[in-house]
């Protein structure tokens, strides 16, 4: 285990660290290990406090968690063509050179491809397969050589919580992005409705966690400055009504927050049914518009342009 000293991203002392929260992993239940979540108080990132170490974490990426994440449907692009589209949608009109970290199978990337787009990716194990065949590389992001002001975008699809050392990354995205180059990160929001009342949040898996506030702090360190932000109007997948439920069962039935926790992380695939997700958004519209305005969502994604 590491026990962080000092805040990784504005260096404040332990003493500055506030106690949020504890919870064990409550989606694939490898061990039932207690993690603490701190807040550091001077720039607000949360991160977990003591952590696994890199040793450690290996294990908690179980084939479960590789099963959740690799499909094995073979038309991506079709598959995910609304997501894709909405992400796209965030780039420059003007194409050049992209580079996706945290990869997966390179559907974003093959989707650029195909608009004119040059690509690049970084995924950390090769196990992932590579339909496209495209030019992704396979390692730790910090061990791997790129020309310095090289891409025109790079991009972090809910990427960041899951790396040990986010300041570090940032620090080399800085340096290999070309002068007014525009870096995308997407990521859960530690001040959303899901924080605050379910502590929803995959632990131990995410190591930190990050606000409005956290994520702009640690790129200005860096030089870059924030052009656009925006709260998703979801809350989860299975969306505010999973949310609705905890609190139902938690506070009137009394049960067991990490058990329903487990519930919720590993919801019925029957409510991936379209007719189940037109009743869901429908029931809970209201609060799913008024949430983004709030900056209560669950997920958050940012623009930032480097100096």
């Amino acid at each position: 285990m590491i026990e962080i000293q000092q805040c990784l991203v504005c260096g404040a002392e332990k003493t500055n660290f506030k106690f949020v929260f504890e919870l064990s992993d409550c989606w694939l239940k490898v061990d039932n290990i207690k993690y603490k979540i701190f807040q550091c108080q001077n720039c607000k990132i949360a991160f977990l406090n003591p952590r696994p170490d890199d040793m450690e974490l290996v294990k908690y990426y179980t084939n479960e968690f590789d099963k959740f994440y690799n499909t094995t449907d073979k038309d991506l692009i079709k598959k995910y063509s609304f997501t894709l589209q909405k992400k796209y949608k965030l780039l420059p009109e003007k194409k050049g050179k992209i580079l996706d970290i945290g990869a997966q199978k390179g559907e974003f990337l093959e989707y650029c491809k195909r608009r004119g787009w040059t690509v690049e990716g970084i995924e950390l194990t090769n196990t992932i397969p590579n339909p496209y065949n495209l030019p992704i590389k396979y390692g730790n992001f910090l061990d791997i050589n790129y020309p310095e002001n090289y891409f025109d975008v790079i991009t972090l699809w809910h990427v960041i919580e899951y790396l040990p050392h986010p300041h570090l990354i940032i620090e080399k995205i800085s340096k290999i992005l070309k002068l007014q180059g525009l870096l995308i990160l997407a990521m859960p929001n530690f001040n959303s409705l899901n924080l605050q009342f379910m502590n929803a949040e995959d632990i131990p898996r995410h190591l930190f966690f990050f606000n409005l506030d956290s994520i702009s702090f640690l790129l200005n360190k860096f030089g870059f400055s924030i052009i656009e932000y925006n709260y998703h109007s979801g809350v989860h997948k299975n969306s505010i009504s999973g949310l609705i439920t905890f609190l139902i069962k938690r506070n009137i039935l009394k049960m067991d927050k990490e058990e329903l926790l487990h519930l919720y992380h590993n919801y019925p695939k029957k409510f991936e049914n379209i007719f189940f997700k037109i009743i869901d958004r429908s029931i809970t519209l209201p609060l799913r518009l008024i949430l983004p305005y709030l900056k209560k969502s669950h997920n958050f994604y940012i623009i930032a342009a480097k100096n």
